[in-house]
């Protein structure tokens, strides 16, 4: 009997490890217009190790990895602002998934929360006042699965 609770437990543990890495990436849009302060305490509290911190030019560039949950958190930041003065703003998240059934089950709620689906790989999720694009990649071939987002601009072809 203790070994089906064992059981029990470490299956119930790793369900609930797979819940909130996807409540993670579908928070996503959250993470736009954030500062780069609050995006580091965040994910201090998700426990994910600073990777890699890089800049390009006027945009920083934060890496996040998230061992315990497969996931690699990618956050680019700008200068908002007259002459580039003002606090360093997340305008994009990418985030590279583990594995194809993680990346299929977060997919699946992810199109669940949009309104639109623009393409076959590109949806647009509504929030109050803003719009977001969702870009999400799949390959068997180099095991890459990708989520990303961005504001939605008017006129932009999103295919």
């Amino acid at each position: 009997m203790s070994t089906l609770k064992i059981t029990l437990t470490v299956l119930i543990s790793l369900y609930s490890l797979l819940v909130m890495s996807q409540t993670f990436v579908l928070n996503g849009s959250t993470y736009i217009g954030k500062t780069k302060k609050e995006i580091i305490k965040i994910n201090e509290v998700n426990n994910s190790k600073l990777f890699s911190k890089k800049k390009y030019g006027r945009i920083n560039q934060l890496i996040y990895c998230d061992s315990l949950n497969a996931l690699t958190n990618h956050f680019c930041f700008a200068r908002r602002g007259p002459f580039g003065i003002g606090p360093w703003k997340c305008f994009s998240y990418l985030v590279n998934v583990g594995n194809k059934s993680q990346f299929e089950k977060t997919k699946s709620d992810l199109l669940t929360r949009c309104e639109t689906k623009i393409s076959d790989n590109c949806a647009m999720q509504s929030s109050i006042s803003k719009k977001y694009v969702w870009h999400y990649y799949s390959s068997d071939i180099s095991q890459l699965y990708q989520f990303s987002v961005g504001k939605y601009y008017k006129g932009h072809n999103y295919r």
